[in-house]
């Protein structure tokens, strides 16, 4: 691995990969050894990186080694090593006709803006941006079928994650996701039960394949009601979930620099959700060029 480049910002906590890898080579060598049998393991794929990812997910080199092979299993079914390099030419270039038939799909039941990305800066992570008022839940639920939504969530998570983990290898520091999502003008009608379903569902295949991808979950303009079934539904999640999560009623109270500074500026933040950036939508990363 390379030497790790100096942090961004004072709140760019992310660890050196060179540092973790070293500290934890004899999970990583263990946890080699007990996927190595796979019929589904391949060396030049799945390296010490990758096996790194499951070991800081798991308390036991056994279970990050199922975990693993799982990951692995869900890979061969959904021939995701056979997508190749998809960061520049595959999502979200909504103006290309590059997209899968489920992507586009999804998206037509969606307002534009709705679903977007930045990437502020070539050396930090990915923003993901969404406005669930604008996504069509009963329409996502009722007319897709739930292929089309497993696979949608998986390509998805495959860009995203090739994204960061070529960000990580190349500035030699553990890059993430993060989510920022703007709740104004949700109401309780726009959920749909079935979308909730599937998509708690599908959610947890793409954490079970992509440990260690996804940074915070940053839910900004919470309504009353949010706020209030926040505080009851928190204590029933898994604690390391909850950790991730973080309400926030106001853009103003956008400022906490371990949850939200450490992964992006204020100054690349739209001010709706709390920063600084006076543009809305941000710039898309379709629309920055290289993000080598």
């Amino acid at each position: 691995m390379l030497k790790p480049i100096p942090p961004i910002t004072q709140e760019d906590d992310r660890p050196a990969i060179c540092d973790l890898i070293e500290k934890h080579s004899h999970d990583i060598d263990a946890v080699r050894k007990l996927i190595a049998n796979d019929p589904n393991y391949n060396s030049s794929l799945y390296d010490e990186l990758w096996i790194l990812r499951f070991i800081l997910s798991h308390k036991s080199r056994v279970k990050a080694a199922k975990a693993a092979k799982k990951a692995m299993r869900i890979r061969e079914e959904y021939k995701l090593n056979e997508v190749g390099d998809i960061r520049s030419t595959f999502w979200p270039r909504l103006e290309d006709d590059l997209l899968p038939e489920c992507m586009c799909e999804f998206h037509r039941r969606c307002e534009i803006g709705s679903v977007f990305h930045d990437f502020p800066h070539p050396d930090r992570g990915l923003v993901t941006y969404m406005r669930l008022a604008g996504m069509n839940f009963t329409s996502l639920a009722h007319d897709l079928t739930e292929e089309t939504n497993i696979l949608t969530h998986i390509y998805f998570t495959e860009w995203c994650f090739q994204v960061v983990d070529k960000i990580t290898r190349r500035t030699g520091r553990l890059t993430k996701v993060l989510k920022l999502v703007d709740l104004k003008g949700m109401s309780f009608n726009h959920l749909d039960r079935v979308y909730l379903k599937r998509d708690s569902e599908v959610s947890k295949i793409s954490n079970d394949c992509y440990p260690q991808l996804l940074g915070a979950v940053i839910l900004c303009n919470l309504p009353w009601w949010i706020a209030f079934l926040s505080k009851i539904i928190r204590p029933l999640f898994q604690r390391r979930m909850v950790e991730k999560v973080v309400f926030i009623s106001a853009p103003k109270q956008m400022s906490d620099p371990q949850n939200v500074l450490r992964y992006i500026s204020l100054s690349d933040i739209p001010e709706r959700v709390g920063g600084n950036h006076t543009d809305w939508p941000p710039r898309y990363v379709s629309k920055k060029g290289d993000i080598s």
